[in-house]
């Protein structure tokens, strides 16, 4: 399953380490396609890795919130690639 992250728009934070986005998310799941937007956060630990947080911004059904772990996959792929 090919998810994709369009959209993507920063949320001003005062935080430097703490960075807010919203974005669309599509993917097909047995053979249905999925379009929805969501809110996440990244926090950069010291580890220099971030946590990823998801929000949804309307409420999820019960496929879209067992792929929550691909997108928060697919976030933390973007970001080692420099997109954000």
């Amino acid at each position: 399953m090919d998810i994709e992250i369009e959209d993507i728009h920063k949320v001003e934070s005062p935080i430097h380490y703490i960075k807010h986005y919203v974005c669309n998310v599509k993917f097909n799941e047995e053979s249905k396609p999925y379009d929805f937007y969501i809110g996440f956060t990244m926090e950069y630990l010291p580890t220099g890795i971030p946590d990823i947080t998801i929000k949804f911004i309307d409420e999820p059904n019960q496929i879209i919130k067992q792929n929550e772990g691909r997108i928060r996959k697919k976030i933390s792929e973007l970001e080692k690639t420099g997109v954000f």
